[in-house]
């Protein structure tokens, strides 16, 4: 909770609580707490961090794939995955690479879903044993695009209507 409403003034802190914890379960706990601050500054450097020595290969993924599901940090995400594949790829093997896929099925954009598709397809950045997992992830994605074209102005009438004081959800997506 504390690195969602921090502001940002407890990245260094969690790192520092990641680096010396006990147990690999504190070292998840951490890692993935890391990826509530809600600013794309600190996204960035998480996302280098993961790549560090500091992060175990097993977890390269944990980060990358929360991080596209936290609306503030999804095209930061996003956009290193584009930018770093082969590093995340190689750090994390087959199966970390599977989950960072499969994490994209958070972003759901046209654009996004397009992007994902010609990415993956590319023999360059294709992961064989990913293979299943990418056309669910793009099947869930199509699902999630259509829900938020039904739903969303909807939703932001009501919430409007009912004087939740909220800002219209259109402008968020």
């Amino acid at each position: 909770m504390t690195a969602r409403t921090d502001g940002g003034s407890g990245f260094d802190r969690f790192v520092q609580k990641f680096k010396t914890a006990a147990t690999p379960e504190d070292r998840d706990r951490y890692l993935l707490a890391l990826a509530d601050f809600a600013k794309p500054d600190l996204a960035r450097k998480l996302l280098e961090f993961s790549l560090s020595e500091e992060v175990r290969s097993q977890d390269v993924w944990k980060p990358v794939r929360y991080l596209l599901a936290n609306p503030t940090a999804q095209e930061e995400a996003w956009n290193f995955i584009k930018a770093r594949w082969q590093p995340l790829r190689q750090k994390g093997g087959s199966v970390g690479a599977m989950r960072i896929i499969q994490g994209t099925r958070a972003l759901w954009r046209d654009a996004w879903y397009q992007e994902i598709e010609a990415f993956f397809s590319d023999p360059a950045n294709r992961v064989a044993a990913a293979e299943r997992a990418l056309a669910q992830t793009l099947e869930f994605m199509q699902i999630g695009i259509r829900f938020k074209e039904r739903q969303l102005i909807p939703l932001s009438r009501w919430l409007q209507e009912r004087g939740s004081g909220t800002k219209p959800l259109i402008r968020q997506f």
